[in-house]
């Protein structure tokens, strides 16, 4: 309501409106399309009310735009629709429509797939980086231990068992799918992996910073080491087939500060 009365206030001093709602990707390794669709739905909503010219459709990055720019592809499809059409449809029909319009799959089932597969990291890329700062530039500790608290109730396992559940739908449609969609379907799965390799994180932070439960083996810290080391590298070539460096060296700092910190676990 209040940001309805801002938009109303403008509109009756007579100045020129956009709206601007967001695909909701910020800090994150793919958008949350629910978020998404409410926030564009509604300032779409407020924008055919009180007469805006336009849609400006927003995508932020923060901690170095981690998420591949064609999981923007969605929210963009909502701006469209939502931009001209002020009968805006419900979500589970209009992610049925994309799903089969877009990308080719019969089913209708695969925004709704994405949009499950979104909510499972346990440790959100946010916290990681926030974590990491703490502990090397700030050496602070109990920041940090703040921090993995914030995300302690999420179980890890649990997550990262819904995601291979996901994932195997994933591979199913990316057979099914229009041709030229297959690649993006491939950026999901490994964003899906980056995810899990993420999440198996936690215990291993919260065994040295929380001292919750016994620290894990000296193999598997360097196995779990390896694994984030391995999917970066997977995760570089990727970006280089769409953007330039850019901030693609913060984020591998990120991952490799991690990878380091497992291997001293237990030195």
């Amino acid at each position: 309501h209040q940001r309805e009365n801002e938009i109303r206030d403008i509109a009756a001093s007579g100045i020129t409106q956009y709206a601007c709602p967001g695909v909701c990707g910020w800090n994150r390794w793919m958008p949350l399309m629910y978020n998404s669709y409410l926030n564009i739905r509604t300032m779409c909503h407020h924008a055919h009310k009180y007469n805006a010219i336009g849609l400006l459709n927003t995508d932020w990055g923060d901690y170095g735009h981690i998420n591949h720019p064609d999981f923007s592809r969605i929210g963009m499809i909502y701006g469209a629709a939502f931009s001209w059409n002020a009968d805006i449809l419900p979500e589970e029909e209009i992610n049925r429509q994309i799903s089969v319009l877009e990308f080719g799959d019969a089913s209708g089932k695969l925004v709704s797939v994405l949009d499950l597969l979104c909510h499972q990291d346990a440790y959100p890329w946010r916290t990681a980086v926030m974590v990491q700062e703490a502990l090397e530039l700030h050496q602070d500790k109990e920041e940090a231990a703040e921090l993995l608290r914030s995300c302690a109730e999420g179980d890890a396992d649990a997550a990262n068992a819904s995601i291979d559940a996901l994932c195997a739908v994933l591979y199913e449609k990316a057979g099914t799918v229009r041709p030229e969609n297959r690649p993006m379907i491939y950026a999901y799965l490994l964003a899906a992996d980056g995810l899990k390799v993420l999440n198996r994180l936690l215990p291993f932070l919260r065994a040295s910073l929380l001292s919750e439960g016994t620290l894990p083996e000296k193999e598997d810290c360097f196995a779990l080491a390896g694994d984030l080391e391995r999917w970066l590298h997977s995760y570089k070539e990727l970006w280089r087939t769409v953007s330039k460096e850019s901030e693609l060296y913060r984020i591998a700092h990120v991952f490799c500060w991690y990878a380091d910190l497992l291997r001293d676990l237990n030195a």
